[in-house]
């Protein structure tokens, strides 16, 4: 009998035991998997709020180059009958003095390379990789790969522009902008998990990082620093693809990190790198894994105790907390099963004590991430917020280069800069044939020199109205200067423009000369005027293939020539 309650004694023992294994490898595995699932959760996260944010900070960065390049732009443009030294360099001045847009200097180089400086030095850049490939590829622009600025003797980049006049590329004009300043721009904003910003060039040389000993020193292409989890250098992710997320090595540091990346527009394939630690990521659950150790030590110590003096009474709440346990399937709640008050009953309420500070810890982790999230909508908002007020600020200088201020039609320089389009397209085989009216207003200085130049502009504000709204929206209409007006009808030939010529002085046959609307604006009858002069036009017609004229400046010209040869019969015929 004794031997038998022995070996009940024994193999209760063994049970106990066996439910023990049982119950810490189920414990051990749901901690694990859950621990597994909120690491993952949290580089998920980290990810995709890096991910955001690197298209956010790329995106405005392209912005910013956009800007410069505008700029540029808007100069050369003004340069279309020949560089005029004094302008140019006048205009570049103010660019440099301009704070808004960021250039240490601003120049042009003709086309034997020769450079002019905004402040009236000189240089020579013919040797210059920017400068050879703006002559020999003609590109919209050029940026250059880090450069000493030969002025500023700073670590500088270069944006070009081409200043072509007829067509003809005849000088660049440029500016350099300090590489500090992006490093700037990118870093000025606090990023969440204490994540860096940093840009790469093409040829992967960090141009820019928060540490001064990486910039311009370090090259992707050439450490073996960075080692991806796949064995890979982080510069093959970057230099194949726009955009992604790599997780990687420092080796130096010995440290394990997660970037993600973004090409910024307007550059010759730089990209925007963001890198976080992925001890900070792992930052929150840091705190749960020493309490579920702490815990699991505690009740492994405390169950080898129980066994020992209570193991035929063990049995029965062992296999409970055993089947609790199995049952949580990864989640651990609070168990609710009877114990008695030794100690069984003392790991049962450590076990709930734990589960209620998981479950404390991951409702701190959830304000967290909303905490985090809010952040991150409000930098958005500001960010777009930015967007806006660039976009709207561009369209109104576009509109300001480009549109009469009296009448609201497009300029002359926009005029023949689309006369000069169409010249090529027809060229091309693109545009059958295009046509071109050269208005003047007949008898125009007669109303402004009697009545005054209010009545003179809102005649001229009148007609644009009228010619604006008589052609097609394909048609181009615009003030060419004075009371000299310029209609390009697209596809249009000779015969065609004839008819819509004449139909234009029907259009002032039916406004009466538009003596209704003098009489108006002076607030009398028509018959108190005694007008002996009529508003009328006269048109010069012409298409390019009627002559085939092969620039802008000749076909207007020979357009004008016609008008005034209309002009001459309608006086001699008055």
């Amino acid at each position: 009998m004794g031997k038998r309650v022995i070996m009940f004694k024994s193999m209760q023992k063994r049970i106990f035991l066996g439910y023990l294994l049982l119950t810490y490898s189920l414990f051990f595995l749901s901690f694990f998997i859950l621990y597994e699932l909120q690491t993952r959760n949290l580089l998920d996260q980290a990810i995709s709020s890096s991910m955001d944010l690197n298209e956010v900070y790329a995106e405005q960065m392209g912005d910013v180059i956009e800007k410069k390049i505008d700029a540029l732009r808007t100069i050369a443009s003004t340069q279309n009958q020949g560089i005029e030294h004094d302008d140019i360099t006048g205009q570049l001045q103010k660019l440099v003095e301009n704070n808004h847009y960021g250039f240490l200097t601003a120049f042009y180089i003709d086309a034997s390379g020769k450079v002019f400086f905004s402040n009236g030095e000189t240089n020579d850049s013919s040797d210059r990789d920017y400068f050879l490939e703006m002559m020999n590829k003609q590109p919209g622009y050029v940026i250059s790969r880090p450069i000493i600025g030969r002025e500023s003797k700073r670590e500088v980049f270069v944006i070009g522009v081409p200043l072509k006049v007829k067509g003809k590329l005849i000088a660049m004009v440029g500016g350099s902008t300090d590489l500090r300043e992006i490093s700037t721009i990118i870093n000025e904003n606090k990023m969440p998990l204490n994540s860096y910003a940093w840009i790469v060039d093409a040829g992967g040389l960090v141009v820019a990082h928060p540490n001064q000993s990486i910039r311009m020193t370090t090259n992707l292409d050439e450490t073996k620093q960075y080692v991806s989890q796949e064995g890979h250098s982080i510069w093959t992710y970057m230099e194949n693809n726009q955009s992604g997320f790599v997780q990687y090595t420092d080796q130096n540091q010995n440290e394990e990190k997660v970037l993600t990346f973004y090409e910024i527009e307007n550059t010759a394939g730089w990209k925007l790198g963001i890198t976080t630690l992925m001890s900070d990521i792992n930052e929150p659950i840091q705190y749960f894994r020493t309490v579920i150790f702490i815990i699991a030590t505690f009740a492994l110590v405390l169950f080898a105790w129980v066994n020992q003096k209570f193991s035929s009474e063990m049995v029965r709440p062992i296999i409970e907390l055993t089947q609790a346990v199995s049952s949580s399937e990864g989640h651990i709640n609070k168990l609710d099963i009877y114990v008695s008050d030794d100690e069984i009953g003392v790991l049962v309420n450590a076990y709930n004590e734990m589960a209620d500070k998981i479950d404390s810890h991951t409702q701190n982790l959830e304000k967290l991430v909303e905490e985090r999230t809010r952040e991150l909508v409000k930098l958005t908002e500001k960010l777009e917020n930015r967007n806006s007020l660039l976009t709207k600020s561009n369209t109104e200088l576009y509109s300001m280069a480009n549109t009469d201020q009296l009448t609201g039609l497009l300029n002359r320089r926009f005029i023949i800069g689309e006369v000069e389009t169409l010249i090529h397209l027809v060229e091309k085989g693109d545009v059958n044939d295009f046509s071109v009216l050269f208005l003047d207003l007949d008898n125009f200085k007669y109303y402004n020199d009697t009545f005054g130049h209010n009545v003179g502009d809102n005649l001229l504000i009148a007609v644009s109205s009228m010619l604006k709204n008589h052609f097609r929206a394909s048609d181009i209409v615009g003030r060419y200067g004075g009371d000299e007006f310029i209609v390009i009808l697209p596809g249009v030939q000779a015969e065609q423009a004839q008819e819509a010529a004449e139909k234009i002085s029907t259009l002032f046959n039916e406004k009466d000369g538009f003596i209704t609307e003098v009489a108006k604006w002076l607030d009398t009858d028509i018959d108190a005027l005694q007008l002996d002069k009529y508003l009328y036009c006269s048109c010069g017609v012409i298409s390019y293939k009627e002559l085939a004229l092969k620039d802008a400046d000749s076909l207007l010209k020979e357009a004008d020539n016609r008008m005034y040869q209309q002009k001459k019969e309608h006086k001699a015929n008055a």
